[in-house]
This record gives structure tokens, C-alpha cells and sequence, in this order.
């Protein structure tokens, strides 16, 4: 079983899409600070969710501590460049996918 958190970090909040074999299972919004953080904790352990591979854009301060939080927890968290996030979804013909 594959359990991946993709996550948009914005200067307030993050914004999750949680794939279990490469089907999403939910979508979220949470405050971008420890708060927020344990809330996510809380989310994930209502859906049964243990360890992941975290991917998430590179945001500087606005994405470290998050990063941190959730490898600190035991994931595995990836930072990617987010131009090349942009040009894979571009590769893919794929547009903003958050809507609530």
C-alpha cells in the first residue's frame, strides 16, 4: 500500500491531497503553523494513515517547518523545485486540480 501527501504550502495555510494507491481519498486545508500541524496529525490518524512520502513545493520559510514537522513524525517528505512541479503538470495537461 502507497500512502503519498501532496502538499500546496502557502504563507497561512497548507493545502493537502492524500493518495492511497494512486487514488485520492481526501482533500484539506490547515493552518500553516504547529497548530495546523497537529490538526493534519489528527486528520491522517482518523483515516487510518501512518507513514507517507510527503512531496511538497520548496517555499522557504513557509514550507520548513512543516517539512520538518512531518519528518520528524518518521516520513519520508520530498522538496521540489516548484518550477518543476509547474512543468510536470504542464507535461501532463494538467491544470489547478485544488477546488473545494
Amino acid at each position: 500500500m502507497s500512502n503519498v501527501l501532496g502538499i500546496d504550502v502557502g504563507k497561512a495555510e497548507i493545502m493537502v491531497a492524500l493518495l492511497v494507491d494512486n487514488k485520492c481519498v481526501g482533500k484539506e486545508s490547515f493552518e500553516n503553523d504547529y497548530k495546523g500541524f497537529k490538526s493534519l496529525s489528527k486528520w491522517l490518524k482518523q483515516k487510518k494513515i501512518s507513514a507517507l512520502k510527503v512531496c511538497m513545493e520548496a517555499t522557504g520559510n513557509y514550507s520548513n517547518n512543516i517539512a520538518e514537522f512531518l519528518y520528524e513524525s518518521g516520513n519520508e517528505v520530498h522538496i521540489v523545485n516548484p518550477v518543476c512541479i509547474k512543468s510536470f503538470a504542464k507535461s501532463k495537461l494538467i491544470g489547478a486540480m485544488w477546488k473545494k
